[in-house]
């Protein structure tokens, strides 16, 4: 009698921590967004000869200033998309990834050739420092501004020829203060370490990277294992920070993972830690402004706790009739519940 006992308290105990699906793991399917979001706000972007937007790369937010960087400008509009100015580093380099220092109201902008550049919301030149200077053999992947310092988060080409990613502490000045490896959390797998899009952010008093690396086959059983191994930042070795597959964003775990040449290997993830419910998705159906399926979301600040996607053209005129379609993009804005 024993060992029929011992089976059926491991399957009592199986099922209650088996997690819910919104769909069947090997099944994409699409949820509207007020199944999830608390809330969506549509900033409609002013259009003028001075904020002639192109393709929008990235968006940030801190309290009622939104930043746009297109093309080489970065632009600010307030929330409810009305211009403001344009920042720009006017040395001929181009933008390649910028940060919101909310407590010194600055925007910290680096070029192409590893310059950092100290900007005021308003526009006005702070400051320089030439990053690449010191450490020629290195690549900025990230940067982000966090408990009075700048992080950077860089690949090193080390002296036996392989590259190693690591994050570096600084104070606004250049002087380094910190320096952590960085190493992508232990999934339990084989896999091979490869070269993805790397964003710094914030989880309750720690750092991390996030990078979509699972491929979305495993995103689920990857995540469970973080879950079950008590794996989610800030845990890690000391001298060393994760590198996630998922973001953490309170009592959410979120994954999009977008790439043109390969369609197939597209994905949205969402898991509710509350509800302990999974969402493998295909998109978001805007059930709020009728813009169609979102398939892709970003994060606007460093913890998580907003969302945008922008669209334009045919896909706002429901929401925007008479807008025209050269017209700045509409930046919508989403917010998870607590």
């Amino acid at each position: 009698m024993k060992a029929p006992l011992l089976l059926l308290v491991f399957a009592v105990v199986s099922c209650v921590h088996r997690p819910q699906y919104y769909a069947a793991a090997d099944v994409e399917a699409e949820e509207c967004l007020s199944g999830i979001f608390s809330e969506v706000v549509a900033v409609p972007l002013e259009t003028n000869g001075l904020c002639r937007l192109g393709e929008v790369r990235q968006v940030k937010c801190d309290g009622g200033d939104i930043f746009v960087w297109s093309e080489n400008g970065i632009y600010r509009f307030d929330r409810t998309g009305k211009f403001k100015n344009r920042l720009s580093i006017d040395t001929g380099c181009h933008v390649s990834d910028f940060a919101l220092n909310p407590g010194q109201k600055q925007v910290m902008i680096l070029d192409n050739i590893q310059q950092l550049h100290g900007v005021g919301y308003g526009g006005q030149a702070l400051f320089r420092m030439d990053l690449g200077k010191e450490a020629p053999r290195q690549t900025i992947l990230d940067i982000a501004c966090y408990d009075n310092s700048l992080w950077m988060a860089v690949e090193r080409l080390m002296p036996d020829c392989h590259f190693e990613k690591r994050l570096v502490r600084m104070d606004f000045s250049g002087q380094a203060e910190a320096d952590y490896g960085l190493i992508e959390v232990d999934l339990g797998r084989f896999s091979l370490s490869g070269s993805h899009s790397l964003e710094l952010s914030v989880s309750g008093n720690g750092i991390y990277a996030y990078a979509p690396f699972s491929p979305k086959e495993t995103i689920l059983q990857d995540t469970l294992r973080l879950l079950s191994g008590n794996m989610l930042p800030p845990a890690g070795k000391p001298g060393t920070l994760h590198v996630m597959p998922v973001r953490t964003s309170g009592r959410f775990l979120f994954a999009s993972y977008r790439k043109n040449v390969s369609e197939k290997e597209n994905y949205l993830f969402l898991y509710d830690r509350k509800k302990d419910r999974a969402y493998p998705l295909r998109g978001f159906r805007d059930d709020f402004y009728q813009t169609g399926l979102v398939k892709n979301l970003h994060a606007l600040d460093l913890h998580g706790r907003e969302y945008g996607y922008c669209k334009s053209g045919k896909e706002v005129a429901r929401a925007f009739p008479g807008r025209s379609e050269t017209a700045n993009p509409v930046l919508f804005l989403l917010k998870l519940p607590a």
